[in-house]
C-alpha cells in the first residue's frame, strides 16, 4: 500500500522542508541518507527500494520533490513486523546529515560511482548552471512572497464578510463526528500540493481510502475554505484528537486538507450535485457587505495571479538549469556499478535484525 506526499514546499516564505517530521525524528528506527549530485540516480534508487518494500508486504509513504513532482525525495516504510525505516535524498536544498551515526543514521554515497575527472572538465559549466538555477529560484521566491501578501490582503476582505462564529460552530460538528475514531494518524504536516517547476501539482492521498470524506466547497472562488479547515483542526485538538495536515501550497500556516483517523476533510472548488456530506462556504458569506469591496478584492486577485505566473516562469527557468546539470552528472556516472551496489541495498536495509 502506498500513499503520496511532498517532502517540502516552495511558498511565500521560500523553501520549507517537512523532512524532519515525516522522515526523521522519532518516526524512523533506521534512516538512510543518500548523497550525490543531480542525475546520479537518487530518485531511481528510492523507487527501487519502495518497490522492494511493497513486495515484502510493507506499507510505503512516497515523498516527492516539490520542485520536480516526477522525482522522489524520500520514502518512509513500515515493515510487516512493525519496524520503520526511512530513506531520503540528503542533498541541497534539503541537506540532511547523520544525527546518530551508525545506530540510526547511515550514508549512501552515490558520488562513489562518478568519474571526478569528467566533472572537473565541466567545472565552469557546473558553476554557471548552479548560479543560474539559484538566481531563478531567488526570483521565484520573491514572486511567491508577493503572491502570498496579495492573497492575504484579498482574504482579509473576505474575512470581514464571513460569519466566523458560524464557521467555527459548523466545524465543531464535523470534529465531533470525525474525532472519536479508534485509529488516529500522526500529528504531522504532509503536503499534498506543490508549486513546482512543472506548475501546480497535487495528490489526492487523504481522500483515497478514507471511510468518510467531508468536502468544503467554495463555488464563488473566494478562497475561504482555509477558515473552515483551520476551525476543524482546532476543534479536533480541543477534543484531544490529532490530525494529519496538508499545508496550503502558498501559505503554509494555513490548512489545505485534513486526515482525521480514517476520515478526510478536503476542499473542492465546486460542490457535486446531490452531495450532502459537505459544506459550501457561501453559507457563511454576506454578499451585501462584500458588494462595496468587490472591486478591491478582484484587483488583488488579479495581481496575485500575475505574481504566481511570474513565479512559475522563474521556476521553469530553474528547471532548465537543473536538467542541464543532471545531464552533466549523468555523463560522469558508472551506472552499471551503481546498480549492482544498489541491488544489495534492498536486502540490507530491510533486514529484520536491524529493528530489534
Amino acid at each position: 500500500m502506498r500513499s503520496k506526499y511532498f517532502a517540502a514546499s516552495n511558498c511565500e516564505s521560500g523553501f520549507v522542508s517537512y523532512f524532519n517530521e515525516n522522515l526523521r525524528g522519532t518516526r524512523a528506527q533506521r534512516c538512510y541518507i543518500i548523497k550525490g549530485g543531480p542525475g546520479t540516480g537518487k530518485s531511481r534508487l528510492l523507487g527501487e527500494l519502495a518497490d522492494a518494500a511493497e513486495q515484502n508486504g510493507s506499507s510505503v509513504e512516497m515523498y516527492y520533490c516539490s520542485s520536480d513532482p516526477d522525482s522522489l525525495d524520500g520514502i518512509f516504510v513500515t515493515l510487516p513486523f512493525g519496524g520503520t525505516v526511512s530513506v531520503l535524498d540528503g542533498t541541497a536544498p534539503h541537506s540532511e546529515d547523520m544525527k546518530t551515526p551508525g545506530s540510526v543514521d547511515n550514508i549512501i554515497d552515490l558520488g562513489t560511482f562518478w568519474d571526478s575527472a569528467v566533472l572537473t572538465e565541466r567545472a565552469d559549466d557546473i558553476t554557471k548552471l548552479n548560479i543560474k538555477k539559484a538566481e531563478a529560484y531567488s526570483r521565484g521566491y520573491r514572486c511567491l512572497a508577493a503572491a502570498g501578501a496579495l492573497r492575504r490582503a484579498a482574504d482579509s476582505i473576505v474575512e470581514t464578510c464571513t460569519d466566523i462564529e458560524a464557521v467555527k460552530n459548523a466545524a465543531a460538528r464535523v470534529a465531533a463526528e470525525f474525532a472519536d475514531v479508534s485509529v488516529a494518524p500522526f500529528a504531522i504536516r504532509s503536503p499534498l500540493e506543490a508549486i513546482s517547476m512543472r506548475g501546480h501539482a497535487e495528490f489526492d492521498t487523504f481522500r483515497e481510502g478514507a471511510d468518510k470524506v467531508f468536502t468544503v466547497s467554495d463555488g464563488r472562488g473566494l478562497g475561504t475554505s482555509y477558515l473552515f479547515l483551520g476551525a476543524v483542526a482546532d476543534a479536533v485538538r480541543n477534543r484531544g484528537g490529532v490530525c494529519r495536515i496538508s499545508p496550503d501550497a502558498l501559505c503554509p500556516d494555513r490548512i489545505g486538507a485534513l486526515r482525521i483517523g480514517k476520515n478526510a476533510v478536503v476542499t473542492r472548488q465546486l460542490p457535486i450535485r446531490g452531495e450532502s456530506d459537505g459544506v459550501d462556504m457561501s453559507e457563511f458569506f454576506d454578499r451585501q457587505i462584500f458588494r462595496d469591496l468587490r472591486e478591491e478584492f478582484s484587483a488583488l486577485r488579479r495581481l496575485e495571479t500575475s505574481s504566481m505566473t511570474a513565479a512559475y516562469d522563474a521556476l521553469a527557468d530553474a528547471a532548465r538549469g537543473h536538467f542541464a546539470l543532471e545531464k552533466i552528472y549523468s555523463s560522469a556516472m558508472n551506472f552499471k556499478a551503481k546498480e549492482e551496489f544498489c541491488a544489495g541495498l534492498c536486502h540490507d536495509i530491510f533486514r529484520r535484525e536491524l529493528y530489534r
